[in-house]
């Protein structure tokens, strides 16, 4: 047996065991039955799986993505389909995914204010989640994340309902964030929609990129941007 067939193995298994409470196929619903609403959330969740297919942002059928509704429910990725399969109609309701539910449920009560989240696990963002340091904002576009970036240490797979507490806890110590890196593992972006936490989750992955880029130069990193040129990103990002 080769390697890289028992590793294949060995992830069917991990993803079974989260998805062990899954039925995907049994949560599919005609959008004729769905409020106009509801279908527009749809349509910009299918979107935005797409669109992070499209810019080498996926990983395989992992990672999820997220819209609060109805209130104080969730819709979210289906899982067990690569992000260019996903379709309006197959967004699942939450409780599905054992590990996504902990995740999103967390971010959700702990910030009422947020609408949409993306969790990620794009190479540089976590390379620069294993540094020391963390995130350094080196870009102007960057810059936009400055004092805007929450940490939450990685414990293991996030099948453990208590962690959600604690990434809770850890998401109120930083007021407004909109990002949370999670050290050895990825990064989730929030926000008040889902275009708002897709463009914030593509422009962090850029910044990181830029950070992995200038250190691996081997030379001292130039001083980050910080909050010096803060408003004109943020106010371009939201415009």
């Amino acid at each position: 047996m080769s390697t890289l067939f028992a590793a294949s193995i060995g992830l069917r298994c991990i993803y079974q065991r989260i998805y062990q409470r899954s039925k995907p196929a049994s949560l599919v619903r005609s959008l004729a039955t769905m409020t106009s609403e509801e279908k527009q959330i749809r349509y910009d969740l299918c979107v935005a799986h797409a669109a992070f297919h499209h810019f080498k942002m996926d990983e395989l059928v992992w990672n999820h993505v997220s819209a609060r509704y109805p209130k104080d429910s969730w819709l979210i990725t289906p899982g067990l389909k690569h992000w260019d399969e996903i379709s309006p109609s197959c967004i699942i309701p939450s409780s599905a995914n054992v590990t996504a539910d902990i995740i999103h449920s967390s971010v959700y009560s702990a910030r009422p204010d947020v609408n949409a989240v993306v969790h990620l696990h794009t190479r540089n963002a976590v390379a620069v989640g294993c540094l020391k340091e963390g995130y350094e904002g080196l870009t102007q576009d960057g810059s936009y994340f400055h004092d805007s970036v929450a940490y939450h240490e990685w414990e293991g797979v996030s099948d453990d309902p208590g962690e959600g507490v604690r990434i809770g806890e850890n998401i109120r110590k930083v007021p407004g964030c909109n990002i949370l890196v999670m050290p050895n593992h990825g990064f989730c972006s929030l926000g008040r929609s889902v275009k708002e936490a897709w463009i914030q989750a593509f422009y962090f992955e850029k910044a990181c990129e830029t950070q992995m880029v200038a250190f691996a130069a081997g030379e001292e990193a130039p001083a980050g941007v910080g909050g010096r040129a803060s408003e004109m990103p943020a106010k371009c990002l939201r415009d």
